[in-house]
């Protein structure tokens, strides 16, 4: 199952780590989201097919792990 990459902010919102749209779209502009230890911008695309750190400001974290078929 070979799944398309997912824009960062409806990753972020579908994860439950940002409130609303408005607020994924300032933490990123703020330079505050984090994946993988690198920041991340509006143009950034999520792969589903891999795992991933996602850190958005200081406290709030995600690990998402490869999807078995």
């Amino acid at each position: 199952m070979n799944k398309s990459p997912i824009p960062v902010l409806q990753f972020l919102i579908d994860k439950r780590l940002v409130a609303s749209r408005a607020e994924g779209r300032r933490l990123i502009a703020q330079g505050a989201v984090k994946m993988n230890m690198s920041r991340v911008s509006m143009d950034h695309q999520i792969s589903p097919n891999c795992i991933h750190t996602v850190h958005v400001g200081r406290t709030k974290h995600d690990l998402t792990i490869k999807e078995t078929p």
